[in-house]
């Protein structure tokens, strides 16, 4: 004896097919049989629509935007007599992107904190990063600007180390500070006073 039972979709469930065997007064279920279900677009949770239904639809157009930087040469070096030397290629940029995007550097980087849309944001501003790095090396670019960028865009940090000598007279702890930077503070406010 076999007995089908479908789930209605009114529950918003999925629709799931499950056929019932019974054998010699015993009850026993089959694995659940799913349709294959068709991805819907990301759906914002309120406020502004979002401007890029997809993931895909996103990595097209950044993809988009570095190839037409890769095609757009902005400087051409050529010697004396006049022969190419080098073609220097228009920057890639966290803000060109975001203008290429036809949207601000913020939202973009809004954008990465999406959890669905953080790899390619992230894969992106590291391109952006390399990109930098590399013109800023090769002398492309100047090394302030590119400096100045990686700092800004990327928290690329100058390390400065600063090494101490001498002899450790006495150790204090927590409490001794206290009192030592409390006795400092009382004269500091009495010597004005005289």
């Amino acid at each position: 004896m076999e007995i089908e039972i479908t789930k209605s979709e009114s529950n918003n469930e999925l629709p799931i097919d499950v056929n019932l065997v019974v054998e010699e007064n015993s009850l026993t279920q089959e694995k659940p049989i799913q349709e294959p279900i068709e991805k819907e677009p990301i759906k914002n949770k309120g406020g502004r629509p979002l401007k890029f239904s997809s993931v895909e639809e996103l990595s097209k157009k950044i993809e988009d935007y570095f190839i037409s930087c890769d095609e757009t040469v902005i400087k051409r070096i050529v010697n004396k007599q006049g022969d190419l030397i080098q073609e220097i290629t228009k920057p890639y940029s966290i803000t060109g992107l975001a203008y290429y995007l036809k949207t601000d550097r913020h939202t973009l980087i809004n954008y990465g904190e999406r959890e669905e849309f953080f790899h390619t944001i992230k894969d992106a501003k590291q391109r952006i990063e390399a990109d930098y790095e590399e013109r800023g090396l090769s002398g492309v670019n100047s090394a302030v600007m590119s400096i100045f960028t990686l700092k800004n865009n990327f928290v690329w940090k100058d390390k400065t180390e600063t090494e101490l000598s001498g002899k450790v007279e006495e150790v204090l702890d927590e409490k001794q500070i206290d009192e030592l930077l409390l006795r400092r503070t009382k004269t500091n406010n009495t010597v004005g006073k005289e």
